[in-house]
């Protein structure tokens, strides 16, 4: 049973990542390499993820931190030189675009890794007062 929860940690991480950084930009191109509607699907679909997890697969928080290596790791192979303003310096100003940095995209993941770090953490909290207020 266990080894069945971590296969599906490990494919609903990898699924996750592919959805974010391959198909999805390949289908609505008009939204990257950032953008407000691409920021909003980027951590809902993480937050989707991760309620998935703890409600349908399992929670257990070891087996979130497997996922959330192999999803980091994931995305320092391929994070598409700046989707989602991954590794991107600079602002879009009178004609000016930001530029890409490998410098700038660690320090963007490394940000990004405290974002899922939060999102797991709220949806733990969330899921014990609701399983504690379900025994009653």
């Amino acid at each position: 049973m266990r080894n069945k929860k971590i296969i599906l940690t490990v494919i609903a991480f990898v699924l996750t990542y592919l959805l974010q950084f391959v198909l999805f930009p390949a289908i609505a191109t008009n939204y990257f390499p950032r953008s407000n509607e691409a920021t909003v699907f980027y951590f809902g679909s993480f937050t989707l993820l991760i309620v998935v997890l703890e409600f349908w697969i399992t929670s257990n928080i070891k087996l979130w931190g497997l996922g959330d290596i192999i999803y980091i790791v994931l995305v320092f192979i391929y994070h598409g030189k700046g989707l989602y303003g991954i590794g991107l310096k600079g602002i879009t100003l009178d004609g000016a675009q930001p530029q890409y940095d490998f410098s700038y995209a660690a320090l963007s993941i490394g940000i990004y890794v405290i974002y899922i770090i939060i999102i797991e953490v709220i949806v733990k909290v969330f899921s014990l007062v609701i399983r504690k207020l379900n025994k009653r």
